[in-house]
């Protein structure tokens, strides 16, 4: 029963701090954190592949704590009213996958219950974002990053009508890739 599933929408909070490095290019350190949702509805399959006749829901969180060193470049002389730019960035993601229940939709089920389970992983970043200038040391930031925080799976314990088993496999697992939009501030000292 190994399921794969999307989160939902969640809220992204970062903080940066850095510095020029080169004209237009800055080197920065940057802390993310995020809380996503996962709560699915799906059709369990038989031995072969097939959907079995058994459907079954399941919610959990995942939340993932992560650290970048990133380098961007600044599109400054471009004359206009905005400040284009493009970053990347390399760190690490620690990624926990909270408890989680998953209920079989047929009379004779019981509701399998998976314990948190954390990992951390090498992570990375790529994107790009527009500053627009409000006063002589202030910008507002608007950008877009695609983070890839690595793999996340479920511990492989259940917990299955009040007994404990081990299942062999993870119910939930695969590559954390989100795609974030950021609305911020730039503060220069």
């Amino acid at each position: 029963m190994l399921v794969k599933k999307s989160p939902k929408n969640a809220a992204v909070f970062n903080i940066n701090a850095g510095t020029q490095v080169f004209p237009n290019t800055y080197a920065e350190l940057e802390f993310a954190y995020a809380n996503h949702k996962f709560n699915s509805n799906y059709m369990e399959m038989d031995e072969f592949g097939n959907p079995a006749s058994v459907s079954a829901s399941f919610k959990t969180r995942v939340k993932t704590m992560s650290g970048f060193a990133n380098l961007s470049y600044r599109f400054e002389n471009l004359n206009i009213m905005v400040i284009p730019y493009i970053t990347a960035g390399v760190g690490v993601s620690s990624n926990k996958v909270d408890n989680m229940t998953i209920a079989r939709n047929s009379p004779t089920a019981a509701a399998v219950y998976s314990p948190t389970k954390t990992t951390t992983q090498a992570a990375w970043q790529i994107g790009g974002g527009l500053l627009m200038p409000v006063s002589k040391s202030i910008a507002v930031n608007l950008s877009y990053k695609y983070r890839d925080l690595g793999k996340i799976k479920t511990s492989t314990q259940a917990t299955i009508s009040g007994l404990s088993a081990n299942t062999n496999y993870p119910f939930l697992q695969g590559r954390m890739g989100t795609s974030n939009i950021l609305l911020g501030m730039n503060i220069n000292f």
